[in-house]
């Protein structure tokens, strides 16, 4: 299976990048990327001034951009497979929660990750927003 990646690859300078998935492990999760907020750590990267990240002592640190890297932080998405030893979610599952590199349409995350299943909304939250004009 292929996914469509944003890259940012310079300054101010994204790019569409294919990439293969790795096959799924058992305790891993496949995530179809449904929306991605775009977070304010996410444009000091972008605009190349610099990125946040952890230290060893896991203290929060600023350190200069390394390119190409990725964006995202906050998706909202849908799980497509699973592991055959992942027991939190099923097929159909909506989560959300924090895992980088969101920016994507495809994306395989650990079942540890800290992510949650979303409770089933009466409407699609997504016809909240105005896409196109």
């Amino acid at each position: 299976m292929k996914t469509l990646t944003a890259v940012v690859t310079d300054v101010q300078k994204i790019e569409y990048v294919e990439q293969d998935l790795p096959k799924l492990g058992e305790h891993e999760l496949l995530i179809r990327m449904d929306s991605v907020g775009l977070c304010h750590t996410d444009l000091p990267r972008f605009l190349g001034d610099h990125e946040f990240g952890i230290s060893r002592e896991g203290y929060r640190q600023v350190r200069p951009v390394r390119f190409p890297c990725t964006l995202g932080h906050e998706p909202v998405g849908t799980v497509v497979e699973t592991g055959k030893n992942v027991t939190r979610f099923r097929a159909g599952d909506r989560i959300s929660g924090n895992f980088d590199a969101a920016f994507t349409t495809y994306r395989i995350i650990p079942e540890n990750s800290p992510v949650f299943r979303l409770p089933k909304l009466p409407f699609d939250y997504r016809l909240c927003v105005r896409l196109h004009r």
